[in-house]
């Protein structure tokens, strides 16, 4: 027997194909309305020090081979533009608003001051595979941290397991420290954490965001980055996903505790 729906039904299917239909428009939208922001936070962060460029990312300094580091980052860059798909460009657009509002919400909005995040040079968003430093401006503790917009990545998952133990690396990073001010210097044994978050909740913290406000929405998808973040250290804290190198562990632990404190 076919199964009629009821008018409320069909308003909800409606609703949620234009929401789908229209999601890259909104995308865009929320990148242009967040430049203004972006412009006021990347002079904070050169004012404490910070090597970073007009997107808050850092800047290849000058370090072993970063002549050839700076051409190879451009060349990977230009190899997927001219690969990418519709989709790849979409899912790109989506990735670059998460990063900034990640960047705008931790440096300004979100925690109370506790944390400073800058986004990782090319180089190591694409051969090391973190997008952003983020340090307790308690602690110096610096943190790697992997976008997963959707929440695709799942911490079950072998490859992410793998990613969790062998911690994470900058060429091109810095050390936070009150007294000494901003260091440029590479960094290892990073603990690395996934942070993901889902569309309906990045595009309502974005739109707060650009409002200079927090609402139940936004509000809801920090809470969601925060509660993955815990769930991904629980299993290390109980020994599911084991790390081996102590120095590592003492890191993870570190960075445990701090978001327990959030």
């Amino acid at each position: 027997m076919a199964r009629f729906e009821q008018p409320e039904e069909e308003a909800a299917r409606s609703e949620r194909r234009h929401e789908e239909e229209s999601r890259p428009e909104r995308i865009r939208q929320s990148l242009d309305s967040l430049q203004g922001q972006l412009k006021s936070v990347l002079e904070q962060l050169k004012e404490a020090g910070f090597p970073v460029g007009p997107d808050c990312r850092i800047d290849i300094f000058e370090y072993e081979n970063s002549g050839n580091d700076r051409n190879y980052a451009r060349r990977l860059g230009a190899e997927w533009s001219a690969k990418a798909t519709p989709e790849d460009v979409q899912n790109k657009e989506t990735g670059e608003l998460f990063e900034i509002v990640k960047t705008l919400g931790v440096n300004n909005h979100w925690f109370e001051g506790r944390l400073v995040s800058v986004r990782t040079s090319k180089y190591d968003d694409y051969v090391n595979g973190v997008d952003n430093l983020i340090f307790d401006t308690q602690t110096g503790q610096p943190i790697a941290a992997i976008d997963d917009t959707t929440g695709g990545s799942k911490l079950e998952d072998p490859k992410v397991k793998e990613r969790i133990r062998r911690g994470g690396q900058i060429k091109y990073g810095a050390s936070y420290n009150k007294e000494e001010g901003i260091i440029k210097k590479s960094l290892s044994k990073l603990p690395v954490f996934i942070i993901s978050t889902v569309n309906r909740d990045l595009l309502a913290m974005a739109k707060d965001l650009a409002a200079n406000k927090q609402g139940f929405e936004s509000t809801r998808g920090v809470s969601y980055i925060l509660d993955r973040l815990l769930e991904q250290y629980e299993k290390i804290a109980t020994g599911e996903v084991k790390i081996s190198d102590k120095e590592l562990l003492d890191a993870y632990h570190r960075a445990g505790k701090l978001f327990g404190e959030l």
